[in-house]
């Protein structure tokens, strides 16, 4: 039996009259879908990076001005299949020969659950110690073959530690990618691909050899064993292709398939072949050396050495946006972090594209081996000034509006817990979601005035503002819930108080802001 992932319809998809479809990946130029739609929103954004992997693989186009033309006219079904025609065995997911993102060897370990592919389900020793509390054993039973292609592409995307020998994957355990978003399926993909040139010279392709498919794709040689004294321990850029970071394989696995009919116990189908099982041994591709994948934002550590961004607690917001979308420096310019490079590159080459668009920003947090949520963000897409000191001082700007609100979101969670003495974990994100859409239009604003302080400093005036009246406003509506028996009513005024002072002190403007310190400050 034989499921290619190629040739077969597994890809489920929405179109723009909000009917629901399956197609193949050839198909994924078709004008009227809108989207991926599988049940599982990471496997949404496993499934958009492997097709945009495909693209990149085998249909980038030679020049810029070859890109715009297919964005605006997709090629067929025809063109798709006759690109890719010849590497059709690379992409079967089951079979006797080569498996897709699965062992090259034959694999002797006991079979675990297919539940076991999901990031979010619970691990062996959690069973063991019987603390499945949040995400119960036994909820996923089977998957059809759909849903088990877009789990395993999952798990090597998402690979987080698993214990002696089970490798992270390729980004680390759960990173954030950040792709451009358009109106149609085409224009998510498309958006993301780099002339092929481009791409090879910015994942700095050195050995022009390493054209063989297992330098591609993983699956199709031998595993390199990262047990501790083997030769091939390490898996490092400069004995890959750069194609190779879309197809990484930190995983060792192969597929158990089982005949008969069953439902997906994700999709809730009903199918004659699906995966219950599956074996997995330790030891496999181990990702170190200085990798940097196209779809994910960076920063350097001390010693300037790029480390992949993951998503933290309470979700990404508009704090994030100078670190993931523009580059971030310290005050002597070093660098401190640069976007992903589809993002950078985008933002320079295709700037009358991208206004257009969106950023799309997904991930799992990960505590170590535990996967805490999924987080995705979306923000408008904006175009800078080519100029380097003016796109230097929106930045800057954009910065301080940033910090103006961490700070409030300080003095505010501190009141909070002074008033109630339970520490509230949802007040940052409630409070960014709040002023969310104020941020972006002060931002336009600081873009429109950038060069002219005096008009700036007036943008991050009312901003400051807007934070303090709400600031003020979630304070109330959240003391409203307080507990005001036995005198804490004279606590909680304490500590509104006590948040007035701190908005309205004279150093708030000069330590968040850069603006002068007010005269005076509240007499509350």
């Amino acid at each position: 039996m034989n499921f290619n992932l190629l040739t077969e319809k597994w890809i489920p998809v929405l179109r723009k009259d909000q009917t629901t479809d399956w197609i193949s990946p050839d198909q994924m130029g078709e004008s009227d879908i809108v989207s991926l739609h599988f049940p599982r929103p990471d496997f949404n954004g496993a499934v958009i990076q492997f097709l945009i992997g495909l693209l990149q693989s085998f249909a980038a186009p030679e020049t810029e001005k070859q890109w715009k033309k297919s964005l605006q006219e997709p090629p067929n079904s025809s063109v798709l299949s006759t690109l890719w025609g010849k590497y059709i065995e690379v992409f079967n997911l089951l079979g006797d020969g080569p498996r897709f993102m699965q062992s090259f060897e034959e694999l002797k370990a006991e079979s675990k659950p297919v539940s076991y592919l999901l990031i979010d389900s619970p691990g062996e020793q959690t069973l063991k110690e019987n603390k499945d509390f949040f995400i119960k054993r036994g909820r996923v039973e089977r998957l059809s073959l759909p849903m088990t292609a877009a789990a395993l592409l999952c798990l090597q995307m998402n690979a987080p530690s698993g214990g002696a020998g089970h490798r992270t994957s390729l980004r680390g355990g759960g990173p954030l990618t950040i792709l451009l978003e358009g109106d149609t399926l085409w224009q998510s993909l498309w958006l993301n691909v780099l002339p092929e040139t481009e791409f090879l010279e910015r994942l700095n392709f050195c050995d022009r050899t390493l054209v063989d498919l297992q330098y591609k794709f993983p699956w199709m040689g031998s595993t390199r064993i990262s047990k501790s004294g083997m030769p091939t321990e390490i898996t490092d850029p400069v004995h890959t292709h750069p194609l190779h970071i879309f197809w990484a394989m930190p995983r060792r696995i192969r597929l158990c398939l089982e005949s008969g009919i069953g439902k997906c116990s994700v999709s809730g189908a009903e199918s004659e072949l699906g995966v219950s099982e599956y074996v997995t041994e330790a030891y496999g591709f181990n990702y170190k050396g200085v990798w940097q994948h196209p779809f994910s934002p960076y920063y350097f550590d001390k010693t300037q050495a790029p480390l992949c961004r993951h998503p933290k607690a309470h979700g990404v917001t508009y704090r994030h946006w100078t670190d993931y979308i523009l580059a971030a420096s310290d005050k002597d310019r070093k660098p401190l972090s640069s976007p992903a490079l589809v993002v950078q590159y985008a933002r320079t080459k295709r700037r009358s594209e991208v206004c257009e668009h969106r950023f799309w920003a997904f991930g799992y947090e990960m505590d170590n081996m535990k996967a805490v949520s999924w987080q995705e963000y979306r923000v408008p897409a904006r175009v800078f000034p080519e100029d380097i000191e003016q796109r230097l001082d929106i930045k800057d700007g954009i910065t301080a509006l940033v910090s103006a609100a961490e700070a409030t979101i300080s003095v505010l969670k501190s009141a909070v817990r002074e008033a109630s003495s339970v520490s509230s974990d949802t007040t940052s994100s409630i409070f960014y979601q709040e002023t969310e859409s104020e941020f972006y239009i002060k931002t336009e604003q600081i873009v429109a005035v950038s060069g002219n302080s005096e008009k700036q400093n007036a943008v991050k005036q009312d901003w400051m503002n807007y934070l303090r009246r709400e600031a003020e406003k979630m304070f109330d509506a959240l003391a409203a819930n307080f507990d005001i028996t036995q005198g804490n009513m004279k606590r909680i005024a304490v500590a509104r108080k006590d948040l007035m002072s701190k908005l309205y002190s004279k150093k708030m403007l000069p330590e968040t802001l850069g603006l002068p310190s007010e005269k005076g400050g509240l007499n509350v």
